[in-house]
């Protein structure tokens, strides 16, 4: 899997289908950068962990990083990739889990070689952040790539693979075989933008359309986001892992694991209206999941910070492992 997909441009066209029709033409034509769930999505699970965010916490964000603007940093990565991928040996790898979705036994090491994938590279960052020694600049990029890379384990196609570098080598069309684009760019933004725009939105107004997207969403989840933030990085991967097995892979037209998603010079699959609907069902709960977790992960590490810099020197605990720092 490498990169992610295009961001969208937000439509001008009134009804559902002249609307997929501008986005999937934006796709095919427009030099834009790459970006993983899209900034869109990214900025909306920002904007639902950050009230979510504790005291302790949101104090601690201040002094590190001088501001509390999760949104901001929830995009640095994608935006600052061309750099990381120079200066970060192995970054560019930090995106995602490529787990076999037809082997589903697949021993981490096997695809997650040297601890370069998401699960890995999250509980690491952890750490980085939880330790009050550790180096302020890494500390503060430990921030910046959190915010970014939990929500990217909540993408389905971040978490599972066919051989196909997460779905980004599957031709697939959402409106007509002029219209090619391929499966995970559906995922990172096609399906994220088809789900959560309401009418017309201009470029002005898209800061404000995701905040109240974000809003509305953790209004519909409000009971479970507290619950949402138990358990481990490798529960919530397991979670996008079957999704992708069941949701992404499993529908799609003649998939079966022993052959290729799609033939090397095939026609593009047409992902169906029950495809798209089933898709679209996933997409709001994922996204408040991630919010919800971004706060989670963020508090434990902040607030575990504040207590061992707060504690006696002759009571603290050890410090962590030697991390290697970015």
């Amino acid at each position: 899997m490498v990169g992610g997909c295009t961001p969208v441009r937000r439509p001008v066209n009134t009804t559902w289908h002249g609307w997929l029709c501008t986005v999937v033409l934006l796709h095919c034509w427009l030099p834009l950068p790459a970006w993983a769930w899209g900034a869109d999505g990214h900025r909306t699970t920002a904007y639902i962990a950050t009230p979510l965010l504790t005291p302790l916490a949101r104090t601690e964000l201040l002094a590190l990083m001088g501001s509390v603007d999760l949104p901001a940093w929830s995009t640095w990565m994608d935006e600052h990739r061309d750099t990381l991928r120079h200066t970060v040996p192995g970054a560019e790898k930090w995106h995602y889990d490529n787990r076999p979705v037809c082997a589903p036994a697949t021993p981490l090491a096997d695809y997650c070689p040297a601890g370069d994938c998401a699960s890995e590279q999250v509980a690491r960052l952890q750490d980085v952040l939880a330790d009050p020694e550790a180096p302020v600049e890494a500390r503060q990029q430990a921030v910046r790539l959190l915010v970014h890379l939990v929500g990217d384990l909540h993408q389905p196609l971040h978490a599972g693979d066919h051989s196909d570098r997460g779905g980004n080598t599957i031709r697939v069309t959402l409106v007509g075989p002029l219209f090619p684009t391929n499966l995970h760019a559906v995922w990172d933004s096609d399906l994220v933008n088809m789900t959560l725009w309401h009418g017309v939105a201009g470029t002005t107004q898209a800061d404000r359309l995701v905040r109240t997207n974000a809003r509305e969403l953790a209004q519909r989840y409000a009971r479970s986001l507290s619950t949402w933030q138990r358990g481990t990085v490798r529960d919530w991967m397991a979670e996008s892992y079957t999704l992708a097995r069941r949701v992404v892979y499993a529908p799609l037209p003649g998939f079966r694991c022993e052959l290729p998603a799609t033939e090397k010079g095939a026609a593009p699959l047409k992902l169906s209206a029950d495809y798209l609907a089933q898709a679209r069902a996933v997409i709001p709960g994922q996204l408040a999941r991630a919010g919800a977790r971004i706060a989670g992960v963020l508090n434990t590490a902040l607030e575990t910070a504040a207590h061992r810099r707060a504690a006696p020197i002759t009571t603290r605990t050890s410090r962590l492992p030697e991390r290697r720092f970015l």
